[in-house]
């Protein structure tokens, strides 16, 4: 079973992440990920767990030789839009 860094699995605990988009922006997408434990020997965290950890990060698209913002491809947006939550205030992801 893989291992995360600082992040035990004794006791065959479960790790799972779950990724959603937090904010939409024209160039940018901040991206929001939750890490749940679950112990003990079930292979799957409840689903109204609540996150031990959460993170968050931000792409920007960028024209590769100006290395200025741009607005993301239509299809990128698309994409994101599907996995976009308006509640992110919640650890529970």
């Amino acid at each position: 079973m893989p291992t995360l860094v600082g992040i035990s699995n004794a006791l065959a605990d479960t790790v799972e992440l779950r990724l959603v988009v937090a904010k939409l922006g024209t160039s940018s997408v901040t991206y929001r990920i939750g890490i749940f434990i679950q112990q003990g020997c079930s292979s799957k965290v409840q689903q109204d767990a609540h996150a031990c950890a959460v993170v968050d990060f931000v792409h920007v698209f960028c024209d590769p030789k100006t290395r200025k913002a741009v607005p993301m491809p239509m299809v990128a947006r698309r994409g994101l839009e599907r996995i976009l939550r308006h509640d992110t205030e919640s650890p529970k992801l």
